[in-house]
């Protein structure tokens, strides 16, 4: 069972009710973790204020002003902790302005070496509405450990978690990273006394470009035999129920969140396509589908050897 040492929590104080937060005080507690909790506010919240008030505000000191949204968002990170009874912890908050939040937070993973970052998911609104922000994808693709994005709504506990693999691929990184993925999603089904499903999807060739003669039925069964063997070599050892195993003919940009809703998951763990060993790192067809149509949990994880594209020099 993985534990992680390090975690990196982000959170807006201002707008969310601590959901992210109580997740992160529980895994700190379970895995005997130190949490880091850090407020990445991008400018000072004097839009929704009234015209005169704002003209008032911005005849002051704008680091005065900072300073004092700071201390505020500080104590209610605290009065969160208290709440939780996170006494216990090894807690640090900090407040860092910044005009590219991602930027800040993907270099304070590398300046701290945090295993884990968690983060609510910003939805989006208007014509594009989405689950997530651009700032949420950002840092899915270039945080360079594991990101766990949480749904903004209270959850005790998950019920039923989906792991996305591919085991089809037997490369030496394809399988590392299908160990993680299962690894991390026993981890946290035994923690939650949760369902632990597994889903596969596959795409078969088109008969159009099947060589003459090749008999297409024949072709599609001995494709799924194929995929089901290597599966079931995946899965040998863990005590998965054949019903909680789903092997699915499909892209699996759609496949996985279909399951996702038909199963009722709340929490959907998967791996990201990167080039690994240079920097620079893209999701990919399969993740981004499947992060455009759920409304779960997420935990993204990358291949080993990944490197992000981010470097400490950089600036906001």
């Amino acid at each position: 069972m993985e534990r992680f040492k390090k975690i990196l929590l982000v959170l807006n104080p201002e707008s969310e009710e601590f959901t992210a937060l109580a997740r992160g005080v529980i895994l700190a507690r379970q895995n005997q973790a130190s949490l880091d909790v850090v407020v990445v506010p991008e400018h000072l919240p004097l839009d929704d204020l009234p015209l005169g008030t704002r003209t008032v505000i911005g005849l002051l000191d704008r680091d005065e002003l900072r300073d004092t949204v700071a201390r505020r968002q500080w104590k209610l990170v605290q009065k969160g902790l208290t709440a939780l009874s996170a006494d216990d912890l090894e807690v640090s908050i900090s407040v860092e302005w910044s005009n590219t939040p991602f930027l800040t937070i993907v270099r304070k993973v590398l300046r701290d070496g945090h295993d884990l970052l968690i983060k609510t998911a910003e939805h989006v609104f208007g014509p594009a509405a989405a689950l997530f922000h651009p700032t949420d994808r950002h840092l899915m693709r270039k945080c360079p450990c594991p990101v766990w994005m949480i749904r903004p709504e209270k959850h005790a506990a998950y019920k039923r978690i989906l792991a996305a693999v591919d085991s089809f691929r037997r490369d030496e990184i394809n399988a590392d990273l299908n160990r993680h993925i299962l690894d991390l999603a026993c981890s946290q089904a035994t923690r939650d006394n949760a369902e632990l499903h597994v889903v596969h999807a596959y795409h078969v060739r088109s008969q159009v470009l099947l060589p003459t003669g090749i008999d297409v039925d024949e072709y599609r069964n001995a494709v799924t035999r194929l995929h089901r063997e290597r599966l079931d070599e995946l899965l040998e050892g863990l005590s998965i129920p054949t019903q909680h195993v789903h092997l699915e003919e499909g892209w699996p940009g759609e496949v996985i969140p279909a399951i996702a809703r038909r199963e009722g998951a709340d929490m959907i763990v998967m791996g990201t396509l990167a080039r690994v060993g240079i920097p620079g790192v893209f999701i990919g067809n399969t993740a981004e589908r499947a992060l455009d149509h759920v409304d779960c949990d997420i935990l993204a994880i990358k291949p080993k050897g990944f490197l992000t594209p981010v470097r400490l020099s950089d600036e906001d």
